[in-house]
């Protein structure tokens, strides 16, 4: 007589249970990842370069020409008087943030960058150098550099790469390109081949405030990179060109689409391009895609405004702007607002306070894509 089956003591809902179980382990990254396996895992460490260029002290300024110090910049002070009041902070100017937390950025960055020339980190080690471009936990996207990125979009003025040469790695800033494209300048000090150039940045996404505000991990996989001060060629106002960032992504493609599914328009907007008013470079320009978060009450309880935050504003008669906010009121309810490459802040009816009623959307991401027009 045949012996009948054992009976499974698994139900069928548990069976269906483990198998999803079993397929969701094979998708990457389908689990939610944890900001400590982020920070460990995926972590782009910078590191201040110190050379002798850096090191040199700079020459004492006379008497007669008193400055005023603004985020590490120098600025003539009769043009800043304008837009200096004594309640801006005499310190770097801080980077954006949004209500996305780690995961989530990471996550986000991840569904719409999901290609195998990308590379997804965060951002951790000493930024003072490179704010408000990045700082720490924001998560930072980079495209592998070869033939095919290198046809949809050659390498130009403003890119950030990073390079690797005589065994160090490094993140730079594109500030000039030989003739024959076999050499670049960066930072107007640092000079190497097109050949150790690794990866160029695609997109950054800007998170909440980080718990601590410069932390390192000792057990990273990933390697540290050496990075020189932006701040004193970069982001001083000027009516010279500043070119933003590059990159092979096609504003009007796959990525955007995917964007598009990941932030949803009920609360996200997405624009592909931004006026050319040149008053935010070199952070974006008419080639970089802008992703917006409605700030709701929601929005404004996981993360309040900030200094260094990316704005828009209006009013029914002002059409306003979209700059960065540089300072605050006492009270907390109106902010200074402010372009980067802006010698002004701006106004409404005559007053450089603008209350926080009129602040409609704040900068999470912003997604570089390829060169538009030649001062771009």
């Amino acid at each position: 007589m045949a012996k009948s089956a054992p009976q499974s003591s698994v139900s069928p809902r548990d069976h269906t249970v483990n198998v999803l179980r079993a397929i969701l382990k094979r998708i990457p990254f389908a689990r939610m990842i944890s900001e400590e396996e982020i920070r460990r895992d995926h972590l782009l460490q910078l590191q201040l370069w110190r050379d002798s260029a850096e090191s040199r002290q700079r020459p004492a300024l006379a008497p007669f020409r008193r400055k005023w110090r603004r985020f590490n910049l120098a600025v003539e002070l009769h043009l800043a008087s304008a837009v200096s009041p004594a309640s801006w902070p005499e310190s770097n100017l801080p980077v954006a943030h949004s209500s996305l937390t780690l995961a989530e950025g990471f996550r986000k960055a991840k569904a719409i960058f999901k290609d195998s020339i990308y590379s997804i980190y965060c951002v951790g080690g000493n930024t003072t150098r490179i704010e408000p471009l990045l700082g720490c936990d924001s998560i930072v996207v980079f495209e592998k550099i070869g033939p095919g990125t290198i046809s949809r979009q050659p390498l130009q003025r403003g890119d950030i790469v990073i390079s690797h040469s005589d065994g160090v790695r490094s993140l730079q800033r594109i500030t000039r390109l030989d003739e024959n494209r076999q050499e670049f300048t960066a930072h107007q000090v640092y000079q190497g081949a097109i050949s150790s150039i690794e990866r160029r940045l695609v997109a950054v996404f800007y998170t909440g405030l980080p718990a601590p505000t410069e932390w390192t991990c000792d057990h990273t996989n990933q390697p540290t990179l050496l990075t020189r001060s932006w701040d004193d060629v970069v982001f001083r106002p000027s009516r010279g060109d500043k070119p933003t960032p590059h990159s092979g992504v096609a504003l009007w493609g796959t990525e955007l689409d995917r964007a598009r599914r990941v932030f949803p328009s009920s609360t996200y907007t997405i624009w592909t391009t931004v006026p050319n008013t040149n008053s935010m470079e070199p952070l974006l320009d008419t080639n970089t895609a802008v992703i917006f978060e409605t700030l709701t009450e929601q929005a404004l309880r996981h993360q309040p405004l900030q200094l260094g935050d990316i704005v828009t504003w209006h009013t029914p008669a002002v059409r306003g702007a979209l700059h960065r906010i540089v300072g605050r009121s006492e009270d907390g309810t109106s902010f200074y607002i402010k372009g980067d490459n802006c010698w002004w802040g701006d106004s409404l009816e005559s007053r450089s306070l603008i209350p926080q009623r009129f602040i409609t959307r704040r900068v999470v991401a912003l997604i570089y894509g390829r060169q538009m027009h030649e001062d771009d």
